[in-house]
C-alpha cells in the first residue's frame, strides 16, 4: 500500500491507457491480483487476454516493471479481482538491474 502502482494497455482505438491500481499484489510467483473497487469503470474496460504492463514505484524511488496477460475479473468472496499472469519482470534498481523474470542465463564476459 505504500507504493504507487499503474496498469497500462493499448485500447482498441490504438491509444495507450494508464489507470492507477491502488490495491495490487502478487497472488503467487506467477500472478498479480488487484482490487476492482477503485477506478472500477476504467479497469473494467481492459480486454480479456490483453497484454498489460504494471509499473510500481515506492516513495524511496524503488521501481519495477511487470508485463503480463490480463486474464479477466474473478470474484473472491465478495470482492472482484483483476487477475494477470506474469510473463516478464524488469528491475531498474542496482545491484541487479535488468530482466529478472524469466531468469536470463549467465554468459561469460568477452568484451571489456
Amino acid at each position: 500500500m505504500d507504493a504507487l502502482k499503474f496498469v497500462a494497455y493499448v485500447a482498441a482505438d490504438g491509444y495507450s491507457v494508464i489507470v492507477p491500481v491502488i490495491q495490487c499484489q502478487a497472488a503467487d510467483g506467477k500472478r498479480l491480483v488487484f482490487s476492482m473497487s477503485a477506478y472500477s469503470d476504467e479497469l473494467a474496460k481492459i480486454p480479456e487476454d490483453a497484454t498489460v504492463a504494471f509499473f510500481g514505484l515506492t516513495m524511496s524511488m524503488e521501481d519495477v516493471l511487470i508485463r503480463g496477460c490480463f486474464r479477466g475479473i474473478e470474484r473472491s468472496r465478495i470482492i472482484q479481482l483483476g487477475v494477470v499472469d506474469i510473463d516478464w519482470v524488469y528491475n531498474s534498481m542496482p545491484p541487479c538491474n535488468g530482466q529478472i523474470y524469466p531468469p536470463v542465463p549467465l554468459a561469460p564476459v568477452v568484451k571489456f
